[in-house]
């Protein structure tokens, strides 16, 4: 089952003790950012974090971070989403847990990414096409990227209406 970050606070929001808001959020918040570590960069698990949507797919019908294989991190901007990251525990790659997390993203239009090199084919076989390597071109993945003299793989995917 997939969960959303903003969903999951505004949760907390709701239904927690007034007293205990502020703990609860901070919980959830660090506990997010303890889960992305094992995948992600410290600076850019705190930048990434800031405006952005997490999406988390979950093995269980109630939300446990502890029991999520995939996350997604995403900003949607006039019709287009851009996907920050994207990552599945290692022991359970293979088993179509970031495919379930897209399936879900995709209905919203286009989506646009930075790829790694070893992850083109995967996005490729989704139905993502390369469309430059100038991550300077789109000002969203540069705001959350620290810019660095790499190869970029810039893709895009757009939803077609049947």
């Amino acid at each position: 089952m997939i969960f959303y970050s903003t969903e999951i606070e505004n949760n907390i929001i709701d239904y927690s003790p007034l007293e205990n808001l502020i703990d609860e959020l901070n919980n959830f918040r660090e506990k997010t950012k303890e889960v992305l570590r094992s995948n992600i960069r410290e600076d850019y698990i705190e930048n990434a974090c800031i405006g952005t949507t997490i999406a988390f797919y979950c093995m269980d019908t109630i939300f446990d971070i502890n029991n999520c294989p995939s996350a997604i991190i995403y900003k949607t901007v006039c019709n287009t989403t851009y996907i920050l990251y994207m990552c599945t525990h290692p022991r359970f790659r293979g088993q179509g847990y970031a495919k379930r997390l897209l399936d879900d993203l995709r209905v919203h239009g286009k989506i646009i990414l930075s790829a790694m090199k070893s992850a083109i084919s995967f996005y490729e076989s989704y139905g993502f096409k390369r469309i430059g390597n100038n991550i300077q071109d789109f000002p969203i993945l540069l705001e959350y990227e620290e810019y660095e003299e790499k190869e970029y793989f810039i893709m895009e995917y757009t939803h077609s209406i049947s």
